[in-house]
């Protein structure tokens, strides 16, 4: 009759406590149970012991409930804040070009959608070939943006071809 007690009485909250190295078979089994292909106890145990992660166990009682792992940058992961800052204006332009594609779809136009593709990469190429240089991890975002609107602007020209035809 415990089993109807329990099944009735208040459900008690997980303990959060810091994940070691000992609850890593723990883990292991719980995300090999819940993926196709889940970790194995040594690359957890590798992560637990990294110090760019952190690591969370939950238990109910002494009964392993679950975990969160969290990758964060590292102690100097405040450096990356201000490309971050930056990098959020990418959706703009890549928004833009998305909706140019569902456009560009709609008239099954689908080299044309592969030419702009590859015009992209190649815009991005040599952007980031010129930027990273000189402007580090900005010159990438230049390179990511100068693709972007490379793509934007084909959109943009064949949209206008296809209206006038």
């Amino acid at each position: 009759m415990r089993w109807l007690a329990d099944l009735f009485s208040p459900a008690r909250p997980p303990a959060i406590a810091d994940a070691m190295p000992r609850d890593a078979a723990a883990i292991a089994d719980l995300h090999a149970a819940s993926f196709r292909r889940g970790w194995s106890e040594d690359e957890i145990e590798r992560m637990l012991t990294d110090r760019s992660v952190i690591a969370h166990r939950a238990t109910i009682g002494k009964n392993f409930a679950g975990f969160i792992i969290s990758r964060v940058f590292g102690p100097d992961y405040e450096g990356a804040i201000e490309i971050f800052r930056w990098a959020v204006w990418l959706s703009v332009p890549a928004g833009i070009e998305a909706i140019g594609n569902l456009v560009v779809l709609k008239y099954q136009a689908k080299f044309v959608l592969l030419g702009k593709w590859l015009l992209a990469l190649a815009v991005a190429f040599a952007v980031n070939s010129f930027a990273i240089p000189h402007m580090g991890s900005y010159g990438a975002l230049a390179g990511l943006a100068a693709g972007y609107l490379a793509a934007a602007a084909v959109n943009f020209y064949y949209i206008r071809f296809r209206v006038r035809a």
